[in-house]
Order: structure tokens, then C-alpha cells, then sequence
């Protein structure tokens, strides 16, 4: 080689790669596709997770919220006076009742301005209420009828259920056309729906047609035309507003097992609640109530004698 000869770089070469070199690259790119798929796939579960995650925290939130919500407003101001305003609103009402829901067993014209008011709260499902009924309400219906009292009934449909065919709603509904329509009647025919061998079983209901429900209207002495149409559930929407309109009304509530609530039977007798306990012997109930407003068992029916707690009195201790 000459000094003066510059030196030349190899020219590069034409041949193929081998067969290992590309089985190798192709090894390679398999690799980082699989790879990055697995990363692709980890991150979309990642993603989904984290959205899970948001949405059932959002769902739980919300629920024990409306819960909270539901639990507050129930029980709130605002939510008795929406109740009691939608009650207001019932296009079908009975002209006898009270703007509370209470069905008077004689018109309001005839009321006894020196006598006190009664208020009875049932359902005629209830077997409580029946059981109360059955030794009270004889006594009751005595006064009512020497106007030694001033009667109303307070009828709910807590216990209706699609197995009871909706007799709460029935028999209330009945009870207050029969109030609107022939209110003399009134305290007799509820008298009728809590007779033994009548009333149906809470627990193991069998059926009472519309048409029994007319029967022991008659039986009450109600009138034959208004007993006919008082088993059509005319006022079944009026009824159902009163229980919802009724179960938030505080001053009704009674402590009942340790649960401070709106329960049937109440007795309230001028706004005070009337205590009796249900679960016990209530063979006397009629002569404790005499005591307790005032007025001596043997003089009940004496429309010359009134109760000496008058129409706004308090109630005496049970005797």
C-alpha cells in the first residue's frame, strides 16, 4: 500500500440476516406486544375500579342521606302542615268530619258546648282496638247519645294489606259515609265492626265482603240507602290522607315497648291523651274512664249530669 493511498471504508454488505437473528427480533416484538396489551388491560381495570368505587360511594351517600332526609322531614313541621294541607285538599270528604280527619257521631249543630270532646283513634283491623271498644265504647255511646259528651271517631288504615283485601280502608271509608250521611248512626255502626265473631283476625284474615260490611250497617239501625252505598270506598282517599295526616301528629304519640309513636287505640278527651293499657285487663276500662272525667259510672246516660271536667279540663288519675 502507497503512502499517498487513502484508505476506504468497507462497503456495506448485501447479505440476508439469518434465520436466528429473526426469529429473535420476532421473539422480541411479540414480547412488547404482549406487554404493552398487559398494560393496556391493567390500566383499563385500574380505570373501571376507581369508577365502581366513586359510583358506590355516591349511591351509599345519597341513600343515607334520603334515608336521614326521609327520617327528618317525616317528623318535621313542614311536613305535617304538607300533610294536613293535602288532607284539606281531598276533593271527597264527608261534610261531618272535622278539618283533622275526626267523623262526629251527630252533627256539629248538636254539640255540647259544656260537655268534653272525645276523640277516639282505631283501626278496625286492630285487635286492640276491638278489644277496647268492646268494653268502652257501650259506655261511650251512652254518653254520646245523652250528649254528656261530644263523640268523634279518628278511623286509619295502618293495617291494610293486599292479603286483607284493604278492609281498613273498607270499614273507615263505610264509617265516614255514614257519618256524613246519617250521623246518628254512627257510633253504632262502629260498635257493629268490632262485634265478636265479626271482626277479622289481623293475623289470619279471612274475608269480609263489601256486602257483609252492609249488613252490619243495617243491623246498626243505618239508614237502607245510605248503608248500600257506604260499603263503595267512597272516601278511600280521604281516609288514607287522614292516616298519614294523623300518624305525624306529635301530640298523639305514646310510648308503647320503649317506641315513642302514633299506636291505636288512643283516647284523647279534651287533648289529653287518656292512659290505658291494652295489653292488660280492661274489664274495668269503662268505670276507670267514668272516674277519670268526672262523673259517677251509675250516672252515665243522665243527660242532667255532665262530667265535671267540663269541655277543657284535665284528666283525673285513673281510680
Amino acid at each position: 500500500m502507497k503512502n499517498n493511498e487513502s484508505v476506504k471504508d468497507p462497503e456495506p454488505s448485501d447479505a440476508e440476516p439469518s434465520a436466528e437473528t429473526e426469529t429473535a427480533l420476532s421473539n422480541d416484538a411479540t414480547t412488547d406486544s404482549h406487554h404493552k396489551k398487559e398494560r393496556r388491560l391493567r390500566n383499563i381495570i385500574l380505570t373501571v375500579t376507581a369508577v365502581l368505587v366513586v359510583v358506590i360511594i355516591t349511591i351509599t351517600s345519597v341513600t343515607v342521606w334520603k334515608n336521614h332526609k326521609k327520617a327528618v322531614d317525616e317528623s318535621s313541621p313542614q311536613a305535617l302542615q304538607e300533610s294536613y294541607e293535602q288532607l284539606q285538599q281531598v276533593s271527597s270528604k264527608p261534610l261531618n268530619a272535622t278539618d283533622k280527619g275526626g267523623l262526629r257521631a251527630y252533627p256539629k249543630a248538636q254539640y255540647n258546648s259544656k260537655a268534653p270532646t272525645v276523640e277516639v283513634y282505631e283501626d278496625f283491623l286492630c285487635p286492640y282496638c276491638g278489644k277496647l271498644a268492646r268494653q268502652l265504647e257501650p259506655t261511650l255511646n251512652r254518653m254520646e247519645k245523652a250528649r254528656q259528651i261530644n263523640l268523634e271517631f279518628h278511623v286509619v288504615n295502618f293495617l291494610d294489606t293486599p292479603e286483607t283485601k284493604q278492609y281498613s280502608t273498607r270499614t273507615a271509608s263505610a264509617v265516614a259515609y255514614v257519618s256524613a250521611h246519617d250521623p246518628e248512626h254512627t257510633a253504632a255502626f262502629v260498635s257493629a265492626l268490632f262485634e265478636p265473631g265479626f271482626q277479622p283476625d289481623e293475623h289470619h284474615y279471612k274475608n269480609v265482603s263489601n256486602d257483609q260490611i252492609t249488613a252490619q250497617a243495617l243491623k246498626a239501625g243505618v239508614k237502607p240507602e245510605v248503608a248500600k252505598e257506604a260499603a263503595n270506598n267512597v272516601y278511600a282517599d280521604y281516609i288514607t290522607k287522614v292516616t298519614d295526616y294523623t300518624s305525624k301528629r306529635k301530640e298523639l304519640y305514646t310510648t308503647v315497648q320503649g317506641n315513642h309513636s302514633f299506636y291505636t287505640p288512643t283516647i284523647r278527651v279534651d287533648g289529653h291523651i287518656w292512659p290505658v293499657d291494652v295489653f292488660g285487663d280492661l274489664s274495668h276500662s269503662a268505670e276507670q274512664f267514668c272516674h277519670s272525667i268526672g262523673i259517677d259510672p251509675s250516672k252515665v246516660g243522665n243527660p242532667d249530669v255532665l262530667p265535671t271536667i267540663g269541655s277543657d279540663g284535665a284528666l283525673s288519675a285513673i281510680k
